[in-house]
């Protein structure tokens, strides 16, 4: 029989003790053959044959202990692209190559869910070599790495919106400021309590979440979420200010809000701090007294344009140029505040600890946002570094 040989099927095929070698081209087959050989005569044990599919099968409920359903849910999606593309390989076959392949599924997809399916696999394979499936992490090889996903609309707040903040008054202030200088989650911060801040720490162990509208009070997103973070001289006033077993952000009965109750609240909250960086209410922009006296002519075309019921919409637009509208999700305040943690040069490690993140990997992925400042900081040290050499 000879050594090697093209099939009718297009494969190419080697021998070796009796065994054969497939491949697409010549040198796929004769790699494997070569592989095999090499593992013979070093006494190389050879890894138990279990396909991507079935292991994932295996493995992928493992991977529910400590996390939401919705986060498992996404590892489910995650594996489904893995098992479409690759699936029927051999766990031990699976190269470098297959994964760039596995990636395309995920073209126009956000970064941080491509950065969370990284995660998985990894995790995937790196249990597959445990096991004895196979011996190399195909996901961690460069010529594997994933492509740059669309970024995420989440975002760290400037300084002016931090001043706001930190300013005006208004019953979600307690939260935003939990959110902005503790990086709680929104879930947190509506699940805390006065009980749970003592002895110069907040205790985070519980987080609201919301089924057809209504709040929930459960575990937080996962084990690393349950955690203590230091109790900050900026919050310490807004601490002293709560009632025995007060909510940072009560119901009108003082109870743990809704969904749409948070949400009324946030938004109230967004038009105040709109209007106390406009200097007035929405609905009176450029309708005082000082602008019609200072801006006649402007003024005369606004109400013209008015009278016409076709530029209603124009007129509107007229009126509201220069207008700053003051918008921003809760989330970005948790962003705002890893932001300003690495700013500060705070550890990465404490940095992870205070936000119950298991991986500085979203630390370093998602939440840091590399500021002015710090680019400013950078720059000054460098030029600091070239003027003494």
């Amino acid at each position: 029989m000879p050594k090697n040989k093209k099939r009718s099927d297009g494969y190419y095929r080697y021998w070796y003790k009796g065994k054969q070698f497939l491949g697409k081209t010549d040198e796929e087959a004769r790699r494997k053959r070569d592989t095999y050989k090499y593992e013979c005569e070093h006494g190389i044990e050879q890894q138990t044959p279990v396909t991507v599919f079935d292991l994932a099968d295996e493995w992928l409920p493992t991977a529910k202990t400590g996390i939401q359903k919705s986060t498992y849910n996404q590892y489910v999606a995650c594996m489904q692209k893995l098992t479409d593309a690759i699936g029927d390989k051999l766990v031990s076959a699976v190269t470098p190559g297959d994964i760039k392949k596995v990636w395309k599924q995920f073209d126009g997809l956000s970064q941080s869910y491509i950065s969370k399916a990284s995660f998985l696999y990894r995790g995937f394979f790196q249990h597959a070599i445990e096991n004895g499936y196979c011996r190399t992490n195909p996901v961690t090889a460069p010529s594997a790495k994933p492509h740059r996903g669309t970024r995420g609309t989440h975002r760290a707040l400037e300084p002016w919106e931090v001043k706001l903040i930190e300013e005006v008054p208004h019953r979600c202030q307690t939260a935003a400021m939990f959110m902005l200088r503790a990086g709680l989650r929104r879930g947190e911060v509506l699940a805390l309590r006065k009980k749970d801040i003592y002895e110069g720490q907040i205790h985070i162990t519980n987080a609201v979440k919301f089924a057809s509208n209504q709040p929930l009070v459960g575990g937080t997103k996962n084990e690393s979420s349950n955690r203590t973070v230091p109790l900050f001289a900026v919050l310490k006033p807004f601490a002293e200010a709560l009632h025995e077993g007060e909510y940072l952000l009560p119901d009108k009965n003082g109870k743990v809000c809704s969904e749409t109750a948070f949400r009324r609240a946030w938004e109230s909250y967004l038009s105040d701090l709109s209007e106390a960086h406009n200097g007035c209410p929405k609905r009176w922009w450029h309708l005082t007294a000082e602008w019609k006296k200072s801006y006649p002519e402007e003024y005369q075309t606004y109400l013209s344009m008015k009278k016409d019921p076709k530029k209603a919409e124009e007129a509107e637009a007229y009126r509201l140029r220069g207008w700053h509208e003051v918008s921003f999700r809760p989330h970005d305040l948790r962003h705002t505040f890893v932001t300003d943690c690495r700013d500060k040069g705070v550890d990465i490690h404490v940095c992870m600890k205070w936000c119950g993140h298991a991986s500085e990997r979203m630390i370093l992925e998602i939440y840091d946002h590399v500021s002015d400042s710090r680019e400013r900081s950078a720059t000054a040290l460098m030029d600091g570094a070239v003027e003494k050499q």
